[in-house]
């Protein structure tokens, strides 16, 4: 490879998607081009006809399966032979397309890992209740079993993967990745720029009253927003004049809302939808008093450091990663779906504005060593250290 490398970056998402692996990607190409490096993304969905230091090439979904996914593997090839490094940012389509390309080119390729497809396909589908470590020793369908091929080719074929907790990297290790190949980087935050506004204005434009609960999370089953719903009931018990704002929409919304009604809670569960606008994110934010995230399952979540770096205490799980983000100093973990822990921490902090206020601070100092330059940095020395293989036909 003559001066810098040229990086194909696969990844599912990509905005104007929603999506953690999507921003991390823009956010990665961006500072590596700004340094040199020559990018292309290739991602599905529409283009958003932003203008951007490097090349974005698109699959429509307008493109029915499974041809969409063979068009998405053809054009990964394409563009392979033209790059130097492949760099995949899933398990799914896109990261079988690119391990593909990296076999049949020999081509050298990056994974980044920071879920199992296979486990939260499962999960979505109400084919399992395991948690992501058990589900793995459990006997599957014929399916799940060419999932669990798809995902194993995909790291075998990785020469690097990157995970950004210890607890994924321990699950790779599980389930017999070399552990020479695994590298923890953790995901980059900053703080929303502040804008200054009338918080009960915006209060009473989103019909929230003067405590906030906030969560943020796609609406799908292991995020486990029901719970939190349910646990308002306990909430409201002691501090009445308080809402739960849900922001987010996936799959389960409807079935949430018939909740909600179910329950009673209309006027305290608020649905605001996708929050994705950063200045009306900071506002939500600014005028929450604790963030709660009742997960399943996380590696690092990207909103629970988003949270903490706004300064608002967290009540989240004992979920995988959450423990080497989230302590007693800067927040309260519960048990996933313990509603009876999970009404305690929110009123506990409800009632004491000082601890609210100590937690919240010292959460915005934990996530300040998260920074974008030590992302990039650390991706730069894994692309040093990426050698291309010897140029031969392969066959899979």
């Amino acid at each position: 490879m003559a001066g810098q490398p040229r990086i194909l970056f696969c990844t599912g998402v990509f905005p104007p998607a929603i999506g953690g692996p999507g921003k991390i990607v823009e956010q990665l190409a961006t500072a590596l081009s700004n340094n040199g490096y020559k990018s292309i993304v290739l991602t599905f969905g529409g283009d958003d006809t932003i203008n951007r230091p490097f090349s974005v090439a698109r699959v429509s979904f307008s493109i029915p399966q499974p041809l969409r996914l063979l068009v998405m593997i053809v054009k990964t090839i394409n563009l392979a032979r033209k790059s130097d490094i492949i760099y995949s940012l899933d398990t799914y389509s896109s990261g079988f397309g690119a391990a593909i390309a990296a076999h049949l080119l020999r081509k050298p390729m990056i994974q980044r890992f920071s879920g199992d497809s296979v486990w939260e396909s499962a999960f979505n589908a109400e084919k399992t209740s395991d948690n992501i470590t058990d589900f793995q020793n459990k006997p599957h369908g014929l399916w799940t079993r060419l999932l669990l091929w798809r995902r194993n080719f995909i790291l075998k074929t990785s020469q690097q993967i990157i995970t950004d907790s210890e607890f994924l990297k321990n699950f790779l290790n599980n389930i017999n990745s070399d552990a020479n190949k695994v590298r923890v980087i953790r995901n980059p935050i900053s703080a929303l720029e502040h804008t200054d506004f009338d918080k009960e204005d915006f209060k009473k434009k989103n019909g929230l009253k003067t405590n906030v609960i906030m969560t943020m999370a796609r609406l799908v089953p292991w995020k486990g927003v029901s719970l939190l719903i349910e646990s308002m009931h306990d909430v409201l018990r002691e501090h009445p004049d308080t809402s739960l704002a849900i922001a987010g929409t996936g799959p389960s919304e409807q079935e949430l809302k018939k909740l909600t009604i179910g329950q009673n809670l209309n006027d305290s569960v608020i649905f605001l939808g996708n929050v994705t606008d950063p200045r009306e994110k900071q506002k939500l934010y600014a005028v929450a008093d604790v963030f709660s995230l009742n997960t399943f399952y996380e590696s690092m979540s990207n909103v629970l450091l988003e949270a903490m770096a706004a300064g608002l205490p967290v009540v989240t799980t004992r979920a995988g990663g959450n423990p080497e983000l989230v302590n007693n100093k800067n927040g309260i973990l519960v048990h996933y779906n313990n509603k009876e822990q999970i009404a305690a921490a929110i009123t506990k902090l409800l009632d004491d504005s000082e601890l609210r206020q100590q937690l919240g601070e010292n959460a915005r100092q934990t996530v300040t060593q998260f920074t974008l330059e030590d992302f990039v940095n650390k991706n730069v020395s894994i692309l040093k250290d990426v050698q291309p293989r010897t140029p031969q036909s392969k066959t899979l």
